[in-house]
């Protein structure tokens, strides 16, 4: 079943809620001062980036979704917009502990995290479409800020000499154990957006109706809708049952013969011709052939010398002759 549009009035609603998280999340930041100095702190730069972000979701999600027809694909950066407000609003409450009595920590630690949770699980269709590895996309924003936080020393220009959060201070000796938990409980957070995700699709597509997306090349021709397939052809989409050829009852039927016997109804024809018989043929005889005389010895035109004796001038009228004696300048 496919997808139908938007309906317009879902998606000014929609656009409207996503508005309303993006005033509680600035709220808050300026609720905290406002101050640049401090945008160090996790809670702060955390709420002011969903601000920006979720305030850019309310006008371009109506404009692409009646544009275009179709919901446009924001899952990659509300997940990681989800993620995030998790990790300010736990570390916030359940591991420092700190007081939501004041409408700023209320606001940035409880509030606006609940709110981007809530349209993570039931607003929008674009979570339904994550993928594995999407979590790990999701951890690059609370990534970059805890390198900065474990080069810097905790950020301590802020407070002068302390870090920003006494419980993890990167000069001691357990930083590492308290680093190494703060990441895997970051992956396992995004991990649990993933399934929430995923989730909410199967029951979406469960409650219209709809089958599960599938990948690759369906089976059979994919007609418009309200094509209707040609007279004595099946519907779109299935095959046609194998069909055997019809018998032809003058057609010789196939009946396995041995190797070496003849086929009854085609008897082995004689050969037209009988083979030819030639007689032998007499073999030419040659008499015997002389062997040739051997070679005579070949002599030297020069007499062997003795040994360890330098050889003669050859004598007058030789074509060899001694080198001439070497001149005197």
């Amino acid at each position: 079943m496919p997808m139908g549009k938007p309906n317009p009035l879902l998606v000014i609603l929609t656009a409207i809620w996503r508005l309303g998280i993006a005033i509680c999340a600035f709220s808050g930041w300026w609720l905290y001062g406002h101050d640049p100095a401090e945008l160090p702190f996790l809670t702060q730069s955390g709420n002011l980036l969903v601000s920006i972000v979720y305030l850019g979701l309310a006008v371009y999600y109506p404009v692409a979704s009646l544009a275009t027809g179709k919901e446009p694909g924001s899952g990659k950066l509300r997940g990681a917009m989800t993620l995030l407000m998790i990790v300010v609003g736990c570390t916030y409450v359940g591991v420092m502990g700190g007081d939501i009595g004041e409408p700023k920590d209320l606001l940035t630690h409880v509030v606006t995290p609940w709110l981007v949770f809530l349209d993570w699980c039931f607003v929008g269709r674009s979570q339904n479409r994550t993928r594995w590895w999407h979590p790990f996309l999701w951890i690059i924003v609370p990534g970059v800020w805890l390198i900065g936080y474990s080069i810097t020393g905790g950020y301590r220009w802020v407070r002068g000499s302390s870090p920003l959060y006494g419980f993890a201070d990167p000069r001691d000796g357990d930083y590492g154990a308290i680093l190494i938990g703060l990441v895997f409980a970051t992956i396992a957070g995004g991990y649990l957006l993933y399934g929430i995700g995923k989730l909410k699709g199967v029951l979406s597509r469960a409650v219209r109706g709809e089958s599960a997306p599938t990948r690759g090349p369906q089976p059979g021709p994919r007609p418009y809708p309200g094509q209707q397939p040609p007279p004595g052809r099946p519907p779109y989409g299935q095959q046609p049952p194998h069909q055997q050829p019809p018998f032809h009852p003058q057609a010789p039927q196939y009946q396995p013969q041995s190797q070496y016997q003849p086929h009854s109804q085609y008897p082995a024809q004689p050969q037209p011709y009988p083979p030819q018989q030639y007689p032998p043929q007499p073999q030419p005889q040659f008499p015997p052939q002389p062997a040739p005389p051997p070679y005579p010895p070949q002599q030297s035109p020069h007499p062997q010398q003795p040994p360890n004796q330098p050889a003669p001038y050859p004598q007058q009228g030789h074509p060899t002759q001694p080198p001439p004696p070497p001149q005197r300048w």
